[in-house]
């Protein structure tokens, strides 16, 4: 994706070429049962990149077939009942049920497969069946048989919510976006919304965590405001603009790039990565500008481009970022990485990003998770 909107911004063939080498790399990955199938995390994930890499490369050629391969692999390996149907444990965006049917409404608008729809559509009846009813409104927690609630975008109640607000105005939309607006109640009912603000806790119950809140698009509002702004887009209402609103003041207020302002409720200094750093604060900051208004917000995200350029260090390579690794990711200590999420082609695309407003242009390629109008791809919806 990065050296796909590399080749956008630049018409430099050099990046095409790069990105038709990762294409190939993707293609030789035969292996079936293995994988995983999540947006983030497996083939959902690289069928979606193999079909906007054919829409650059070769029109409606290999990589377009490629592509429809692995989405019906994907249709052909859930696990249907009735009405509904999963492919794992998960519910969540990253790695489960509502990522991998975003990618299959993705999947249905470019193709125009019935199939595609109909596994989005019941992924959609899953979701909606299994939520947990609280006193106002639903939630999802992150695994069907575990009781995790990390209620922001990543795992919990805002992205499988957005979801169901992805597919409302179909045949069962008012179903998908009762749900979702419930799942909205929900945050709204845990959030701390003190002075004009809108903070999603990072896990309910929110203890033992480094920290109470995040700004990024995993556990913060950077990517919770994506639910909003979808709801706003679908209702027309307007407390969802309200909200989406205080999503994107709550990211200033955070301190933004700087150190925390207040290190009780935010960790600082903040990340740079895509998944739950500043990076991921970038796009969502522009793209509320570009609908909203608010130059404040612009200005935020420039703070944060220079503040990523200074960070970089230079060879005769290249710039690149050498950050400290979270737990997961093993010993501690630092590491330099190359992908979306913690690596330079996640930090690469948001300086894009700014690259694309100073131009007046938009980027051209919109994830499944991004609901914001205006993408060079959209006129595929």
């Amino acid at each position: 994706m990065f050296f796909l909107e590399l080749f956008s911004a630049t018409g430099d063939r050099t990046f095409l070429e790069s990105a038709q080498r990762e294409g190939e790399i993707a293609l030789s990955r035969t292996e079936v049962g293995f994988e995983q199938l999540g947006l983030y995390d497996g083939l959902a994930g690289v069928a979606f990149a193999l079909t906007e890499l054919g829409k650059v490369s070769d029109g409606m050629g290999r990589f377009r077939q490629a592509a429809e391969e692995r989405f019906q692999r994907i249709v052909a390996g859930a696990d249907w009942s009735g009405d509904t149907v999963a492919w794992n444990q998960s519910n969540d965006i990253l790695t489960g049920t509502a990522g991998i049917g975003l990618a299959l409404l993705y999947a249905a608008r470019e193709f125009g497969t019935p199939a595609f729809y109909a596994a989005a559509r019941a992924a959609g009846h899953t979701l909606a069946g299994s939520a947990e009813q609280t006193e106002a409104g639903l939630r999802w927690h992150r695994f069907i048989d575990r009781e995790l609630d990390l209620p922001n975008f990543s795992h919990g109640t805002a992205g499988v919510a957005y979801f169901l607000a992805m597919l409302s105005g179909n045949d069962d939309g008012d179903r998908f976006l009762s749900a979702a607006e419930a799942g909205a109640g929900y945050l709204v009912q845990i959030a701390d919304r003190r002075d004009g603000l809108f903070l999603v806790p990072y896990g309910v119950p929110n203890d033992g965590y480094a920290t109470r809140y995040d700004i990024g698009w995993a556990h913060g509002p950077a990517g919770t405001g994506r639910l909003f702004y979808r709801l706003w887009q679908v209702t027309g209402k307007e407390q969802y603009r309200e909200l989406g609103d205080a999503c994107a003041r709550s990211i200033l207020a955070a301190g933004v790039p700087g150190e925390s302002a207040d290190p009780r409720l935010w960790s600082g200094p903040f990340a740079l990565d895509r998944r739950f750093g500043i990076s991921g604060a970038v796009p969502f900051l522009l793209d509320w500008q570009r609908v909203q208004g608010g130059e404040q917000f612009v200005a935020c995200a420039r703070r944060t481009i220079d503040r990523i350029l200074a960070a970089g260090a230079r060879s005769q390579d290249g710039l690149y970022w050498t950050l400290p690794r979270y737990e997961f990711q093993g010993p501690e200590g630092n590491a330099t990485y190359t992908n979306y999420f913690y690596g330079v082609a996640g930090i690469g695309l948001a300086l894009l990003e700014m690259h694309y407003v100073d131009a007046g242009e938009r980027p051209r390629i919109r994830l499944p998770d991004d609901p914001f109008p205006g993408r060079a791809n959209e006129a595929a919806r």
